[in-house]
């Protein structure tokens, strides 16, 4: 018997594991850019990616897409 539900919320929980890592190397990544406060992995975590989010994250204002 298999379970469907559960499948698809263990597919779920590893998506979300696996976003949330990605989050965590890409703020480790721009350690230097990011204000003091945001240090350690629970803080990481609260950063969602959005302007407004990295806007309060970063010292200076974020530049998220830049052009020529």
């Amino acid at each position: 018997y298999r379970s469907t539900a559960a499948q698809e919320d263990i597919v779920r929980f590893i998506a979300h594991l696996c976003f949330r890592q990605f989050r965590r190397d890409v703020l480790a990544a721009l350690y230097k850019e990011l204000r003091r406060a945001v240090t350690t992995d629970k803080e990481k975590d609260a950063v969602s990616f959005c302007y407004n989010r990295l806007y309060k994250a970063f010292i200076d204002a974020p530049k998220l897409v830049e052009s020529n």
